[in-house]
């Protein structure tokens, strides 16, 4: 691979129709070439199937926040806040809450619907589980639980909040690390992307334990 200006650029190589040769193309022209591809769910930011972690620290990091109008706008296909999503009939967004019970989070999420002129039980393409029975993305058994939902609904994307409470067993256990790897790839191989909140730990700036051996696309930090 290589490129002007001493650029480094990614080359996709494709076999054409006949079978003569391979074209040859930039990352760039292939994903603009790729005739009603979708390559992401909110314009330049969430790559459709891709792994996001939303992380900060604990309290008032705002990560919440992102994670709601990132929602709120792929679910509806309109605009919220800043982000504009890629298919403005929505797409199914499936949302795995293991922190807060689902009283007090529906107030937040009614909150912020409301502020967008939204009612969120007019909202079809959202769905949530709270308080999701032995959830443990570390576990088989679990994540067959979660791709059957994911494949009921069609959803696009699935939110876990939060990676910890989502999770099993010890933050470095490097085993039990690489299998929650696997299990998000799991998910991604249904066309579905996977969002991740993620505490970061006091004082840190940088993913910690599980988080470090996924297979990140984007980062937001709140």
């Amino acid at each position: 691979m290589g490129g002007a200006n001493g650029h480094i650029r990614d080359l996709v190589t494709t076999l054409p129709e006949d079978g003569k040769g391979v074209h040859v193309q930039t990352l760039w022209e292939w994903m603009e070439s790729a005739k009603g591809e979708q390559m992401y769910l909110l314009k330049d930011l969430l790559i459709a199937a891709g792994v996001i972690i939303v992380s900060g620290k604990p309290k008032k990091a705002r990560k919440s926040l992102l994670m709601y109008l990132m929602c709120l706008s792929i679910a509806t296909g309109k605009q919220i806040g800043p982000f504009i999503p890629v298919n403005p009939d929505g797409e199914h967004v499936i949302i795995f809450e293991q922190e807060n019970t689902k009283a007090g989070n529906f107030k937040q999420w009614n909150w912020m619907a409301k502020g967008f002129g939204l009612d969120l039980a007019k909202i079809p393409k959202l769905h949530f589980f709270f308080q999701f029975p032995n959830m443990a993305l570390e576990s088989d058994a679990s994540i067959n639980e979660v791709l059957v939902l994911i494949k009921a609904c069609g959803a696009k994307l699935a939110v876990f909040d939060s990676l910890r409470a989502c999770s099993r067993g010890n933050e470095n256990d490097s085993e039990a690390a690489n299998l929650l790897k696997n299990n998000v790839q799991k998910i991604q191989a249904e066309a579905c992307g996977v969002m991740l909140i993620h505490h970061l730990k006091k004082g840190s700036t940088d993913k910690n334990g599980k988080a470090v051996v996924l297979d990140i696309d984007e980062e937001l930090r709140g």
